[in-house]
């Protein structure tokens, strides 16, 4: 390798702050999983939708009716109706994301509002493609650890250029 690209690493990593450097490897492990398993999970959509389809027999063969299985069954449903919409957003948000990373670690301020547009079109493309109030728990969830990471980023950002 070219010694001013050691030169630029070596700068860099010396600058980064250890929050940074285990937000980002974090951001790294999960983004790159939720690429690895949504890509899986369109290369194989009948399989999958089979699989959920047959959630919902499951469900529906506990007999009682309740507001939880009924919009665990809406969920579900809903999951099945918009497949390629939810798992492609979870490609784009992913890609975004890392490279959100990548831009971070180079200690970048670009980076960090790249990762912030992919933390709101991780709960507003489904929210507004399929309904906020039926997938409603799913993307709590999601908000809620969008938010720490963009909070525990942004704490950093006074470090960034």
């Amino acid at each position: 390798m070219p010694n001013h690209i050691l030169d630029d690493f070596q700068e860099h990593q010396e600058q980064r702050p250890q929050m940074v450097n285990v937000l980002t490897i974090l951001t790294f492990i999960w983004s790159g999983m939720i690429l690895l398993f949504s890509v899986y999970n369109l290369l194989t959509k009948t399989e999958q939708i089979v699989k959920l389809q047959d959630s919902i027999e499951e469900i529906e063969k506990i007999g009682t009716s309740n507001i939880f299985l009924d919009k665990a069954i809406q969920g579900i449903e809903l999951s099945i109706e918009h497949f390629s919409l939810l798992y492609s957003v979870n490609i784009f948000v992913a890609i975004v994301c890392i490279s959100a990373a990548i831009i971070m670690r180079k200690m970048q301020k670009s980076g960090y509002f790249l990762y912030l547009l992919g933390c709101i079109a991780e709960i507003a493309i489904p929210a507004i493609a399929i309904g906020g109030a039926v997938i409603g728990g799913m993307l709590l969830v999601n908000l809620f650890f969008s938010l720490v990471f963009v909070i525990l980023y942004g704490v950093n950002l006074k470090h960034m250029k």
